[in-house]
């Protein structure tokens, strides 16, 4: 299965604009934004399962959530959106090779077509019987960017380093699903229930 990790053009376009202007020299103006380092560390190995768990089928309730967030991720401003867009990309590389897209559908609203996909992808290759290995995300700190326009959203600019997706199918056959590149993410979220939820994020090589 083809890792479908490209998001809308239209969000890249509207967030390019929005997050312009947004990045002082050499640092992100949110300082308490995690520093440069790998955020998502999933095991180099296949996970060894064949089915879906049940914490991969299983749905989060809202103060399971909460307890799971990193500290500033409650915060009603940049900082805690961009705190959360991190976050949400280091579950992401994770749920690549555990399976488990629990957080991945509570932190996505209803609207985020981007979320919605990942999660299904990752469950659709469970279950076709295929191990997912890879997929770790590096963020750089220093090229973050965001920006609150007044528009009743947060937006959040991460550049990033995608290290290879490699998936094994049912019959130990395998393939690299994404290759390793730098990546830029222009995340859409939106303050709901004491948190942020990402509304949409469109993807692009660069």
């Amino acid at each position: 299965m083809t890792r479908a990790l490209l998001g809308p053009a239209s969000l890249i376009a509207c967030g390019a604009i929005l997050l312009a202007g947004c990045i002082t020299d050499g640092a992100a103006i949110v300082t308490e934004t995690p520093t440069s380092k790998v955020i998502a560390s999933p095991s180099a190995e296949p996970s060894g399962s064949a089915t879906p768990s049940a914490e991969a089928a299983g749905e989060l309730s809202d103060e399971e959530l909460l307890a799971l967030l990193p500290e500033g991720a409650t915060f009603e401003n940049v900082t805690g959106a961009a705190t959360t867009a991190a976050f949400f990309l280091e579950e992401l590389g994770r749920a690549y090779s555990s399976g488990d897209t629990s957080i991945i559908r509570a932190l996505g609203t209803d609207e985020c077509e981007y979320c919605a996909g990942q999660a299904g992808d990752i469950e659709a290759s469970l279950a076709a019987g295929e191990q997912t290995s890879g997929g770790q995300i590096e963020i750089a700190a220093d090229q973050t960017e965001h920006n609150m326009p007044g528009d009743g959203y947060a937006y959040v600019g991460i550049h990033g380093l995608l290290n290879e997706v490699t998936v094994t199918d049912a019959s130990g056959t395998e393939h690299v699903a994404s290759e390793e590149g730098k990546v830029a993410w222009t995340m859409q979220l939106v303050y709901r229930d004491g948190h942020w939820m990402v509304n949409g994020s469109g993807v692009e090589r660069e």
